[in-house]
């Protein structure tokens, strides 16, 4: 287990690198990429989840992952729980990417942070992303509909994140993985749950919204009501599976993955 861990920690991280940020990383630099895809964690993950994504995509892409503090590289820093801290911490991390074209793409908590960016970019007078690829999160506008969980007891905590099947029991039982990962999870948890829309002019990027048919959690209603956030081309893709449909259906949702980058390089190109 001990040798679980570490790969989990270690993982992604000796081939990244950082743009003056501890926020951003590249999984391998390409500085003759045509788009970067910068990826942001669902609650509880980390960069090095997307350090696989890159043999998938083809050479017109740069692969990014946010590293949110408290977790692998960022291990000892303290976990953050205010949106305007987090959002204004990202903002100084994006402005040397703001020359290049990007993507920006989220799942769960990471497609709301995705959002946000975007929308906190425009506030600030920086370049828009070329596109939002929002994964597993109902729109923004409408009411949320889960329980609250941030505040339960360690072990009901555990359970409910559990039921969301994206982290495996065997970790959640391991208890020095335990206590590394409770304290970064809960802060993302309190992220979402405290989490308040404010009604915006919709984005002049395209998006595509994505999720499972079997996700009880974000119906296709709620992947549809995303067009309301933007003026562009909307789009949405269901692919069989729950909540992390992404890993069960990994294959077909990097086809899909690709597919829309090349979109978008396309509407680029065409603009």
């Amino acid at each position: 287990m001990n040798a679980m861990l570490n790969g989990i920690m270690m993982n992604g991280v000796m081939n990244a690198t950082t743009l003056n940020s501890p926020w951003l990383r590249c999984v391998r630099p390409n500085p003759h990429a045509a788009l970067r895809l910068i990826c942001f964690p669902h609650a509880g993950g980390n960069a090095s989840s997307y350090a696989g994504w890159q043999r998938a995509l083809t050479d017109e892409v740069e692969l990014w992952a946010v590293q949110l503090p408290g977790r692998e590289t960022r291990l000892n820093e303290a976990t953050l729980s205010s949106w305007a801290v987090v959002l204004h911490a990202l903002l100084d991390a994006f402005i040397p990417l703001s020359a290049q074209p990007c993507v920006l793409f989220g799942h769960s908590m990471g497609a709301l942070m995705a959002f946000e960016v975007a929308r906190h970019l425009r506030r600030n007078g920086l370049p828009q992303p070329h596109g939002l690829l929002l994964s597993g999160h109902r729109a923004p506008q409408l009411p949320r509909i889960e329980d609250e969980i941030r505040h339960l007891p360690d072990d009901d905590f555990v359970r409910k994140v559990l039921a969301l099947e994206g982290t495996q029991q065997a970790l959640a039982d391991h208890a020095e993985f335990r206590a590394l990962w409770l304290p970064a999870l809960r802060a993302d948890f309190t992220l979402c749950e405290t989490y308040t829309y404010t009604d915006e002019a919709p984005l002049c990027c395209p998006i595509v919204a994505l999720g499972g048919v079997q996700d009880a959690k974000v119906p296709p209603s709620g992947l549809r009501a995303w067009q309301a956030q933007t003026s562009d081309v909307f789009r949405t893709h269901l692919f069989p599976g729950g909540h992390f449909y992404l890993h069960q259906q990994h294959d077909r949702f990097m086809q899909t993955l690709q597919m829309q980058l090349h979109k978008l390089m396309n509407l680029q190109v065409a603009a």
